[in-house]
C-alpha cells in the first residue's frame, strides 16, 4: 500500500496540473519521504538590529543519517556533526574536540505526532501557492498562519519531486524577529558513501558525552526523578500543551525545563533556584534546517521570581504572549 508521501509524489511526477492539498503536503513535511542527497545551505537569524548567518554543507540518506559540515567563510569546515541515525557525534576541527552521544531522533517522544499534528491544525490555518522555484528546482509553498496575533508565520518551500523541504522561513509579522534556512545547491543522489555518516570509532574512549539529548518526561516523572513536587500545569494561554520535561544539573542547581507546543511553535520554561541571564543573542540554532519543518531560534525572553523560586520563559513568539503565559504561571 502506497503512503500518503509517496502516493503525492506519483501525483506530482505525473505532471498534475493542481496545487497538492494543504493537508498533504503537511504529511510530506512531517513524513519525508527516504531521500538520499546532498547539498549547500545557508541559515540566518535576524533578531533587533542584528543578523547572523551560517554556511552549511548536508549529507542526507534514509534512516536519519546526516553529515552536516559549518562552513567558515573561507571556505574551511569549523565543526561536523556526523550520526548514524543512533549515535551522533560533534567535531570541533580546530581544537580537535569531539562530543559524543545520542541522535536527537532516536528518542520516542512522549508527544504522538498523531497528537502534535492534530494540535498544529487546531491552532493554524495552511494554504498552498506556487509553484516557486529555490536552488533551480520547482517546489510548492505551504503557509502557517496561526489563528491567534503574536504566534509565528511559517512558509515551506517542498522540492515537487523528492518531498524535501528546501527552504523554511519563519518571522513574527511587524517584529524585528526571523529565521531562514534555504538551499543555494540540492541534489538529490542515488546513494552516498556509508562512510559519511561513520562515527569515528578511534576516538570514541576519548570523547566525552555532550548532554545535549532531551529526556522526553511527564510532569510526575519529572518530580519523581528531582525528587521535589512542582506542580505546572498541562495547558498555558494561546493553545499552548505540555509536551515533555527535562532536567539537568549545573554545579548544585537543578534546572528544571518544560516545553510546551501549539503544535509547531515551541515554549521552553525553565526553573531554577538561582536567577540566570539569558543571553543577549542566542546561538544560531540550525537544527535539520530546510530539510525538516521544525526552525527555532528564541525572539523573546521573559524572566521572574515566585517565592525562592525563579522562573524563564522562551520561544518563538511575542511579548504579549509570553506576558500572558507568566500571568497564568504566577
Amino acid at each position: 500500500m502506497l503512503t500518503k508521501s509517496l502516493a503525492v509524489l506519483l501525483l506530482w511526477a505525473h505532471g498534475a496540473p493542481a496545487a497538492p492539498a494543504p493537508e498533504s503536503l503537511l504529511d510530506l513535511a512531517l513524513n519525508p519521504p527516504p531521500t538520499f542527497y546532498q547539498g549547500r545551505m545557508m541559515v540566518t537569524h535576524w533578531r533587533g538590529k542584528r543578523a547572523r548567518a551560517e554556511e552549511v554543507e548536508i549529507y542526507h540518506a534514509p534512516n536519519n543519517r546526516k553529515r552536516r559540515e559549518f562552513i567558515a567563510p573561507d571556505g574551511r569546515i569549523l565543526r561536523m556533526i556526523i550520526s548514524d541515525g543512533e549515535s551522533e557525534q560533534v567535531h570541533w576541527l580546530k581544537s580537535g574536540k569531539t562530543l559524543r552521544g545520542d541522535a536527537v531522533k532516536s528518542y520516542e517522544k512522549l508527544m504522538s505526532p498523531e497528537k502534535e499534528r492534530e494540535l498544529l491544525l487546531k491552532n493554524y490555518s495552511l494554504a498552498v501557492s506556487g509553484p516557486d522555484k529555490v536552488a533551480g528546482r520547482f517546489a510548492w509553498v505551504l503557509e502557517f498562519k496561526p489563528l491567534v496575533s503574536g504566534k509565528p508565520h511559517q512558509q515551506l518551500w517542498i522540492d515537487r519531486q523528492t518531498g524535501v523541504i528546501l527552504a523554511n522561513k519563519r518571522l513574527l509579522p511587524k517584529k524585528s524577529f526571523a529565521v531562514l534556512s534555504r538551499f543555494s545547491r540540492f541534489e538529490p543522489r542515488k546513494t552516498l558513501d556509508d562512510s559519511l555518516f561513520r562515527l569515528d570509532a578511534a576516538s570514541a574512549g576519548a570523547v566525552s558525552g555532550h548532554g545535549l539529548e532531551p529526556d522526553f518526561m511527564s510532569l510526575e516523572e519529572l518530580n519523581e526523578a528531582t525528587g521535589k513536587t512542582m506542580r505546572f500545569p498541562a495547558d498555558l494561554p494561546g493553545g499552548f500543551v505540555f509536551e515533555s520535561a527535562d532536567f539537568f544539573d549545573i554545579g548544585k542547581q537543578v534546572i528544571r525545563h518544560l516545553r510546551y507546543t501549539d503544535g509547531l511553535a515551541v515554549i521552553s520554561l525553565f526553573q531554577t533556584q538561582r536567577p540566570v541571564k539569558p543571553p543577549k543573542q542566542p546561538d544560531l540554532q540550525t537544527g535539520d534546517g530546510a530539510g525538516s519543518l521544525r526552525l527555532s531560534g528564541a525572539s523573546r525572553v521573559l524572566a521572574w521570581k515566585r517565592k525562592k523560586q525563579y522562573f524563564t520563559l522562551m520561544g518563538d513568539v511575542s511579548g504579549e504572549i509570553l506576558g500572558n503565559i507568566s500571568s497564568s504561571l504566577k
